[in-house]
């Protein structure tokens, strides 16, 4: 009997539990709330900032309103990932260098920012271009614009040469 009755609580106990924990799996599911956005763009919809504390602005089509998101030098990061995996973190106006030496074709931008206030937390480029490879792109060509050091925060307009196309994966 007692066995039988030390069974019956643990299965009851078993129960519980299980009980607990679906209920507060369904209350930590319902707190979720997201608070980053992402976007996967080709280099040639993103126009870079002019300076650290500026704005990036996003053209997905040439129908598409214009997104613009802050940047700031204390939340943003640039990151550039290498068809080899390296991953390496830049200045504003290095990561912007790296975006006219490659071709649009070898690269896509993927931003992420913060949704409450649209400030940009980092721009990684994915790029097939290796990072220590020699700079292929060596002249301005049409649609860029060397680096504008005014500090207005206003965008430059940073293109690579090359036809427009995707990220090849």
């Amino acid at each position: 009997m007692k066995d039988t009755t030390i069974k019956h609580l643990a299965q009851g106990l078993k129960l519980l539990a299980g009980t607990a924990v679906l209920t507060w799996s369904m209350a930590a599911q319902a707190l979720l709330i997201e608070t980053h956005g992402g976007l996967e763009l080709e280099v040639s919809m993103v126009s870079m900032p002019s300076s650290d504390n500026g704005v990036l602005s996003i053209t997905e089509c040439s129908d598409c309103k214009r997104q613009v998101l802050k940047t700031s030098a204390d939340t943003t990061r640039y990151v550039v990932r290498d068809k080899s995996g390296k991953t390496d973190q830049f200045s504003r106006q290095d990561f912007a260098a790296e975006l006219r030496r490659i071709d649009n074709r070898d690269a896509m931008l993927v931003v992420f920012y913060k949704l409450d206030n649209q400030t940009v937390t980092e721009v990684l480029l994915m790029s097939n271009v290796l990072l220590d490879s020699p700079i292929n792109n060596t002249q301005d060509s049409p649609g860029q614009n060397a680096s504008d050091q005014s500090g207005n925060g206003q965008s430059e307009n940073i293109r690579p040469a090359g036809r427009s196309g995707g990220f090849s994966r």
